[in-house]
């Protein structure tokens, strides 16, 4: 099973969230999208979550300095606070 979820229009030009999604602003002028969604249908195995960004790279400086294997591992106890 895959679920498709786009997040491209979180906030429009105007500012306002789109449904389903709350957008908090904070005052260094970042934001931060939150999607709630539900899986309706029953599935066994793994899940596993993707996501994609356009127009940025893996290898990017900005990337590999905020990068945290702490938080990718889910140990979320041992996160930075940084």
């Amino acid at each position: 099973m895959e679920l498709v979820i786009k997040y491209t229009n979180c906030t429009t030009s105007s500012g306002n969230a789109t449904e389903d999604m709350e957008v908090f602003s904070y005052p260094d002028g970042t934001a931060q999208c939150h999607l709630n969604f539900a899986i309706t249908d029953n599935f066994t195995g793994d899940i596993k979550f993707y996501y994609g960004l356009r127009e940025f790279y893996q290898n990017n400086r900005l990337y590999v300095g905020s990068r945290n294997d702490v938080q990718l591992l889910g140990k979320l106890d041992q996160v930075r606070n940084d």
